[in-house]
């Protein structure tokens, strides 16, 4: 399957209990992109996991990558999805495949903004990410490609 095919995490649900809240995800250049729509429960991260990482078997493990993550409806997760969330950063971390920096894209009039989005700052920020908050994809873009060249910089200087 090419990298830039759109995947949905629903794909790759095998829980018994259905998730809530959809994931969509692809690579496209240097970026994955993940296009979210809450709200989030456990088995929706679960799914996304099982997806993601049948995607990141087909990159090369010395890749860098940067995430573009665009939500929509909600950002509301629940307290077990977000840990659920953090297992799964932690995973891809020891499995090489942190990504350089990380954009969350979220509109002011998604559910739970500013309510949430503290929880998933600080759940990166454990997990070693850089991660930053925007409000459109155009910027988001432009400062991950930013951050992407100084990593390639440091890398090859």
């Amino acid at each position: 399957m090419p990298l830039n095919q759109h995947r949905k995490a629903s794909q790759f649900a095998t829980c018994n209990f259905r998730p809530h809240g959809e994931f969509e995800f692809w690579v496209h250049g240097s970026t994955f992109h993940v296009r979210a729509q809450g709200p989030f429960n456990r088995e929706a991260i679960e799914a996304m996991a099982q997806g993601m990482g049948a995607l990141y078997n087909e990159i090369p493990a010395a890749t860098p990558l940067v995430n573009l993550l665009e939500f929509t409806e909600s950002l509301m997760i629940a307290p077990d999805a977000l840990q659920a969330l953090e297992d799964l950063l932690r995973r891809f971390g020891q499995l090489g495949r942190a990504p350089v920096a990380v954009a969350f894209v979220v509109e002011a009039d998604v559910e739970g903004r500013d309510l949430v989005w503290p929880f998933y700052h600080d759940v990166f920020l454990r997990q070693g990410r850089l991660v930053k908050l925007f409000d459109n994809a155009a910027e988001a873009q432009g400062w991950l490609d930013d951050e992407l060249q100084i990593a390639m910089q440091c890398k090859y200087a």
